[in-house]
């Protein structure tokens, strides 16, 4: 068995890739379109330094393969523990979802704004309802 995988000719190819940026994830398309891939012949590995790696190998013909590999680094911002892919319509979907902090950290964000404008609502009515005692004051 170690002979055949020895004689193998492999063919590169290059399948084209797209990040897609949401709110609460990214996703990565990989088009393997034409290129004669199965979903059992693609595999997704993240390592220990965040960095991402799609490759497949595919069998073609006598002793040719196909195959490819991209590796990409993933933000900061991506929870490691919920990666995961989808193989449709030879297109291999690998969904990146953020962690739930980013969530709550949003919406802590929108409260300060929320507080902030109240904040000014009542200082602007406190300062009417001081200029207004202070003018009643004068007039007396």
């Amino acid at each position: 068995m170690e002979a055949a995988s020895d004689s193998r000719t492999y063919l590169e190819c290059n399948p084209r890739c797209e990040w897609i940026k949401v709110d609460d994830m990214d996703m990565l398309l990989v088009d393997v379109s034409g290129l004669g891939f199965k979903m059992e012949e693609l595999k997704v590995h993240v390592n220990t330094s965040r960095k991402l790696t799609v490759s497949g190998e595919s069998f073609v013909k006598g002793d040719q393969w196909r195959r490819f590999a991209k590796s990409f680094q993933l933000p900061r911002d991506c929870n490691l523990q919920g990666i995961r892919g989808k193989f449709d319509k030879e297109i291999l979907y690998v969904l990146l979802p953020k962690p739930p902090a980013n969530k709550e950290w949003g919406l802590l964000k929108a409260l300060s704004k929320h507080r902030r404008l109240i904040l000014a609502i009542a200082l602007v009515i406190m300062l009417v309802a001081g200029l207004g005692t202070l003018a009643a004051f004068k007039l007396l």
